[in-house]
């Protein structure tokens, strides 16, 4: 019997082993599940922040496009503004410079009529 009580008390002391080994386990699996969902809890964290880094930028990107844009419009109509003027701008300079070509023939011409007039008299 006292074999017997032995062999019990070793069933029993291997049993409290594996209760023990068991719980150690199982705190150890608890505390890593919860190290996991802390860490997916903070990866969760950094994808909604760098979504709305992405989403910031997207409008800062569009609304950059479309100042881009205007800013492209603008410069068109400024510069076909300015050509439609320069054009204008050449015909009236081209018309001056013919009124003054006129003029200066006349007056080159009355000068020579008057210098003949001076030498015929002369």
């Amino acid at each position: 019997e006292t074999s017997h009580l032995s062999q019990h008390q070793i069933i029993v002391d291997e049993l409290q082993l594996l209760r023990s080994t068991h719980k150690e386990a199982e705190e150890k699996w608890q505390d890593s599940l919860e190290g996991a969902n802390k860490r997916a809890t903070a990866a969760e964290v950094m994808v909604r922040q760098l979504q709305e880094r992405v989403a910031d930028r997207q409008a800062q990107l569009e609304k950059e496009r479309t100042q881009n844009e205007e800013v492209q419009l603008k410069l068109k109509e400024e510069r076909d503004w300015l050509r439609e003027h320069a054009s204008s701008a050449d015909e009236e300079t081209e018309e001056r410079l013919r009124w003054w070509e006129e003029r200066c023939s006349r007056q080159e011409a009355a000068m020579e009529a008057a210098i003949n007039e001076v030498q015929a008299k002369g």
